[in-house]
This record gives C-alpha cells, sequence and structure tokens, in this order.
C-alpha cells in the first residue's frame, strides 16, 4: 500500500515517534548512551560513529515523519512468512536510491502500533493480511552519496577464512559522489 495522503501521514507520525522512543528508552538504551557519550567526547571508533550516525538518522526522520511525502506499507497474508517481501521492499529501495530518492526499511509501526496503523489505513479488521514494514521514501535534506564501505576483500572469503575471492575489485565499481 502506498499512503500520500498528508493527514494520513500525519496521524501516524505520533505513532512512530512513541516506537521509537520506546526503542531508544528499553532495548537501545545503553547502545544509544555509549554511542553519545563516545561521539561526545571524541573517542568514537569507526563503527560507533556509524552508529551515531544511524542513530540520529531515526531520530531525524521521526522528528519530521510528517514531512515524509511517501510512505509504502508491504503486507503478507502470514504473519510467520515474511522472507518474500524483504527482497520486494530493498528492491524498491535501491531503485528509489538510483532515483535520488532516499529511503529505509523500518518496522517500528508494525512493532509498536500496527493495530493503530491499520485503522488509520482503513484495512479491515479480520483482512487476513499483514503489516511486515514501512518504508518512508523523500527526497534526502542531509549528506547524500556512497557510503563508506570496507574493501570486497575484506568482507567476503573464497573457500577459506581470511582469502579474499581472485575476482574482487581493487577498487569501489562506483565513483562517490562529491
Amino acid at each position: 500500500m502506498i499512503v500520500t495522503d498528508r493527514d494520513k501521514i500525519a496521524a501516524i507520525a505520533p505513532l512512530y515517534q512513541a516506537g521509537l522512543g520506546l526503542l531508544f528508552e528499553g532495548h537501545y538504551k545503553q547502545a544509544n548512551a555509549a554511542t553519545r557519550a563516545a561521539m561526545a567526547s571524541g573517542t568514537a571508533d569507526r563503527r560507533t560513529a556509524q552508529l551515531g550516525r544511524v542513530l540520529d538518522s531515526s531520530e531525524h526522520l521521526a522528528a519530521h515523519f510528517a514531512d515524509v511525502p511517501l510512505l509504502v506499507f508491504g503486507y503478507l497474508t502470514s504473519r510467520e512468512n515474511a522472507g518474500s517481501i524483504w527482497p520486494a521492499l530493498w528492491s524498491m529501495c535501491l531503485a528509489a536510491r538510483a532515483e535520488g530518492v532516499g529511503s529505509t526499511v523500518t518496522t517500528i509501526l508494525e512493532m509498536f502500533a500496527a493495530k493503530e496503523v491499520d485503522e488509520i489505513l482503513g484495512v479491515p479488521e479480520g483482512s487476513g493480511f499483514y503489516r511486515h514494514a514501512c518504508l518512508p521514501m523523500g527526497y534526502p535534506t542531509g549528506r547524500w552519496g556512497v557510503p563508506d564501505r570496507k574493501p570486497v576483500s575484506k568482507v567476503v572469503y573464497h573457500d577459506t577464512w581470511g582469502t579474499p575471492p581472485a575476482f574482487a575489485p581493487s577498487e569501489p565499481l562506483w565513483s562517490p559522489h562529491k
């Protein structure tokens, strides 16, 4: 389901914000605090700095959720067998990126406000359809480019752990955006 109705997105926004707040006060509380402390003190390593950017990005999305121009919701007729929806959603993200549109896959609404979101969207109770994820989509407002990546030889091995594949490129196959 695609949603562009401003009133519906505005009604969903506080549900998303509340769900993210619950995650940050529960499951991610220690990681969030440790990451923020390392970032503030300048002691964050590369991985911690990346997590800090992800946390910042998730907070930015929550704060501006009502401004997102397009929401895509992935529904299936099964709660348990969601494996088939993920490639479709990820393909949408890749296609959007190729067109300069930012997106992310989030399950916060499904975890914390499933019934409320279905009511807002008019999904009949007992329809047999289950929402598995939301893709907020829009034009990025911050830094947009090719993310830092480790070389293929550092993350892919061939036949034996630690042996890089012979076919690994020596440099990225894309040009970094300026």
